[in-house]
């Protein structure tokens, strides 16, 4: 018998992605000697930073001064937790989507299941290089590192902004509530595109958006039934 709440198993690996985004948040640092105006959260800014410069400074590089110790080894504690982190939401993400092709019968899902892979593959490209970084503080000799990381950091985030849109294709089908989270889910993708034209308090808008979607499409994996008249496809 075929359960009534298809994403429920999901939903249980969902828990997991909760219970380490609040570990790497309690371990990435909440405060830091410099940040660009409009950002304010460290790791963050470290994503989108683009110069030696500011790099520098977020880790209190000032008139000669060596990098903080504590500062880098808590950007790097976070980086190698987030390998894990990203296979598990681009797994909950794949399995979401592949889940949701079997129940709509609609093949568009499987893009959202290669995102899925794109997402947690350039996270950990983007990771890699984060911790690059850290190593070449004090030389600054990282620009090149840096440019790299523009282009993993956003094909990280703007694949799962990308899926969210593909996804609000099914939850439009719902109740009101459904279609509320529908349209919500076009927020990711609107709030990127003004963060990649307006870096700053828009990227802390756009990363967070993609989190609360995150959320409610857990959530969504709790209370979600399916109709009756439904017959899931093998």
């Amino acid at each position: 018998m075929k359960s009534k709440k298809p994403f429920l198993p999901i939903g249980y690996i969902g828990i997991v992605i909760v219970l380490l985004a609040l570990t790497i948040m309690s371990i990435f640092p909440r405060i830091v000697p410099y940040m660009a105006e409009g950002f304010r959260t460290p790791i963050i800014f470290f994503e989108f930073v683009r110069t030696v410069g500011e790099t520098q400074r977020l880790f209190g590089m000032f008139a000669g001064f060596l990098p903080d110790d504590n500062l880098v080894q808590q950007m790097d504690l976070g980086n190698k937790i987030d390998f894990i982190y990203a296979f598990v939401y681009g797994t909950f993400l794949f399995l979401f989507a592949r889940k949701l092709v079997k129940v709509s019968g609609k093949k568009l899902f499987i893009v959202v299941m290669v995102l899925a892979v794109v997402a947690m593959v350039f996270d950990w490209l983007e990771n890699i290089k984060l911790i690059t970084i850290t190593e070449k503080l004090a030389d600054g000799s990282f620009q090149d590192d840096l440019d790299m990381l523009h282009i993993y950091t956003w094909i990280k985030w703007g694949s799962l902004a990308a899926s969210f849109l593909i996804l609000s294709d099914w939850w439009f089908k719902g109740g009101w509530i459904s279609k509320t989270f529908s349209f919500i889910a076009w927020a990711p993708a609107i709030l990127g595109v003004l963060a990649y034209r307006y870096p700053g308090f828009y990227s802390e808008l756009f990363a967070y958006s993609i989190m609360i979607m995150f959320v409610g499409t857990i959530l969504y994996c709790f209370v979600y039934k399916e109709p009756q008249n439904t017959v899931i496809k093998e």
